[in-house]
């Protein structure tokens, strides 16, 4: 099992519902504050049969056994085997484990975390998960409130923070009607070429204003600083609703990807997932890339390849790859002529639980099956009664390793294109293909996109395998 970040293991507590013992809490609190404060990371999903064991009797004793006393100090062992009251587990906590946990990590405030302990050790009965998992412990939350004052003129925003548990439920997450017109938030960890995942449904904006938006699943180097983004958005346009990948720094390249937005959108779960490299940033859905985007200063900026099967955008000015994670709900402003309320609260169903991020590879490897040009069709499989067949282009920038693989059951000529920055495609190579055997080539210059063109030399000619696979040196990683 790979590192479990502390957030990650909090966030286990959102299982617990109202009810839930305190012992059965515990068990999994202290089991990894006891794990991190000598390991210094959780290598193992928590469990009351690894970590300890605790029993609350009917009378007012408590008594807790340690069942793994390889990783603690003979202090704690004392301590918690002896009998304790309420007040004395947080007491104990907080001295004991205290500047051990702000080791581990300097946002811990082992105060904070024996005050909520003795609460829940004192009264059971009142336990819910939202006791242990604060939300404004990892986000910034601000909501934009331009209610019509009588002092100064309406038209002044007035942006200010609120608490992230009131409008980020197991709910989703809300903007209240009234004069709101966004509720933005961020969180507090910057992070270095970092991913996000949301496992969600999104809301149906089909009954609001064009204008509306909702960033779900991304990320921004701080409140619209221009100089990075790489998100999600839902918007309503005035032709319906819309989905865009989002990437850029000084301008903003909306991306279309709409005709990859799944039919079942607003009713089914879906899993959305960014990937930010040192290269540009990758966009997928239920595990399929359905975008990608490149800052390349010196490019004109634009998208360079359309969906389906996925579209490319190249941005014309740097993008910062440290970044906060991002989830907004927008209203259109009103304007100063006609300020009313919006147009009603909208909810993003989005739990908490489900949205996860951290800090990744700058350059993962990557498979891609190669698809016919602009077609959802893969070219693996494919016939070809007549001319010759062109895959979709695929990224390759930033990429050390570039090596397609093609087989057909037909001799024939594949042709290896590459796109050039005056946005013409150009015969990097042209190699032979025998019949029914596997060809490997492999760009060994750089290059922004690739495609290949397969001219079999008999018809009709079946594409047995077509795909490539990008990786990275160790050197640059």
């Amino acid at each position: 099992m790979g590192k479990m970040s502390r957030r990650d293991a909090l966030s286990m507590f959102s299982k617990i519902t109202v009810g839930a013992t305190t012992a059965s809490l515990l068990s999994g609190l202290l089991g990894y504050l006891i794990g991190s404060s000598s390991k210094k990371e959780v290598t193992k999903i928590l469990t009351e049969k690894e970590y300890v064991t605790v029993t609350r009797p009917e009378t007012m004793t408590r008594t807790m056994t340690i069942t793994r006393p390889e990783i603690v100090t003979q202090t704690i062992t004392q301590t918690f085997t002896t009998t304790c009251s309420g007040a004395d587990v947080g007491s104990v906590l907080a001295e004991e484990l205290g500047e051990e946990l702000r080791d581990v990590d300097k946002d811990v405030i082992p105060e904070e975390i024996a005050s909520e302990l003795e609460q829940t050790w004192t009264s059971s009965t009142s336990l819910t998960a939202k006791a242990m998992y604060n939300l404004n412990r990892y986000y910034r939350m601000r909501l934009n409130d331009y209610t019509p004052p009588s002092t100064f003129p309406s038209t002044v925003r007035r942006p200010y923070c609120v608490d992230v548990n009131a409008y980020w439920t197991d709910n989703g997450y809300m903007i209240p009607s009234g004069y709101y017109n966004y509720l933005a938030t961020y969180s507090r960890a910057s992070l270095l070429y970092p991913f996000v995942g949301a496992y969600t449904k999104l809301p149906d904006l089909t009954p609001f204003p064009s204008g509306t938006e909702v960033y779900f699943c991304g990320f921004e180097h701080g409140g619209n600083t221009r100089t990075g983004i790489a998100t999600f958005r839902l918007a309503r346009t005035s032709n319906g609703v819309a989905l865009y990948a989002v990437y850029g720094s000084r301008n903003w390249l909306f991306i279309d990807v709409t005709s990859r937005l799944l039919s079942d959108y607003t009713t089914a779960l879906h899993y959305y997932y960014v990937k930010v490299n040192y290269w540009g940033a990758e966009f997928f859905i239920d595990n399929k890339l359905v975008a990608v985007g490149l800052d390349i200063p010196e490019a004109a900026q634009g998208v360079r390849a359309t969906c389906p099967p996925y579209a490319i955008g190249v941005t014309d000015a740097p993008v910062i790859k440290r970044m906060h994670t991002l989830v907004e709900i927008g209203f259109p402003y009103p304007t100063s002529a006609n300020i009313r309320p919006n147009p009603g609260s909208l909810t993003l169903p989005l739990r908490p639980f489900w949205f996860r991020w951290g800090e990744g590879e700058p350059n993962p490897p990557r498979a891609l099956r190669l698809y016919q040009a602009n077609s959802a069709s893969l070219m693996a499989g494919a016939s070809i009664l007549s001319g010759s067949m062109t895959s979709h282009p695929v990224p390759v920038y930033g990429r050390t390793g570039k090596t397609f693989y093609f087989q057909a059951n037909q001799a024939g000529t594949l042709l290896i294109e590459i796109l050039t920055l005056s946005g013409n495609w150009r015969t990097y190579d042209s190699v032979s293909a025998s019949a029914n055997i596997l060809l490997s080539y492999s760009i060994a210059g750089e290059a922004i996109l690739a495609r290949v063109t397969f001219t079999p030399s008999t018809y009709p000619a079946t594409i047995n395998e077509a795909e490539c696979v990008l990786s990275q040196s160790c050197e640059k990683e």
